[in-house]
């Protein structure tokens, strides 16, 4: 314990008094082997690393005081720290995807984290993530509207990337059962056609026939009635 506080006290010598910075650092990652969970230590060492701009460095210190930290304001500040850190020093996005979910956890309505986990999702082509995201906002819309516009991108979704051509009907066609003039969700449908022809899932195609033919015939756009039929 005695060594653990002259290498404490060296490490604040070095860093005040002689801004010898490498010399502090490397005193207070002594005085961390000594006591892991010295938060003073462990905050004197970001301060520092943050200084050198080692973000390397600074995000793996992050990383061991948000296992010692369990109040979820702090725990918030440092995952956004983390993400931030991830995403603008370390060109590192992908790996920022796991603790803005963490974040997301403990800030449940927070759209800012919402929409920036979406971006990354779409940038890596997480779409089953995605739409589990898409369905969580949808809890949360304050309107009809809100709700059948995110309704129509887990449709989009379900059809272009995941090619779940059952689960994009079903998203279209409860945008129609909402509002039956909702020109989008027809043409939703009409793409999966165009995108099922070369396939045999004939239930499915069945189904958006089902839904489409009437609605064509009942406002006369012929053409788009024959090339369903």
């Amino acid at each position: 314990a005695d060594e653990n506080i002259v290498v404490r006290r060296l490490a604040e010598i070095y860093e005040a008094q002689l801004s010898d910075f490498p010399k502090a650092i490397e005193c207070y990652q002594k005085a961390l082997r000594f006591d892991p969970q010295d938060l003073f230590v462990v905050e004197a060492l970001e301060r520092l690393f943050a200084r050198q701009q080692d973000w390397n460095a600074l995000l793996e210190i992050k990383v061991s005081k948000l296992e010692m930290t369990w109040e979820p304001e702090p725990k918030a500040l440092l995952l956004e720290q983390i993400c931030q850190l991830l995403c603008e020093e370390l060109d590192r996005a992908q790996d920022a995807i796991a603790y803005y979910g963490d974040l997301l956890e403990l800030q449940e309505n927070n759209r800012e984290v919402m929409d920036r986990l979406e971006s990354l999702y779409r940038e890596f082509s997480h779409w089953d993530a995605l739409v589990s995201l898409l369905s969580r906002q949808m809890s949360m819309a304050e309107s009809d509207a809100e709700r059948m516009q995110i309704t129509m991108r887990i449709g989009d979704i379900n059809r272009d990337q995941l090619c779940d051509f059952n689960a994009a009907v079903d998203a279209f066609s409860t945008v129609l059962l909402q509002d039956s003039e909702y020109r989008g969700a027809v043409d939703g449908l009409h793409q999966v056609l165009r995108v099922m022809v070369a396939t045999d899932e004939d239930t499915v195609v069945i189904r958006a026939c089902d839904i489409l033919e009437p609605w064509y015939r009942a406002r006369d756009e012929w053409q788009n009635e024959i090339e369903i039929l």
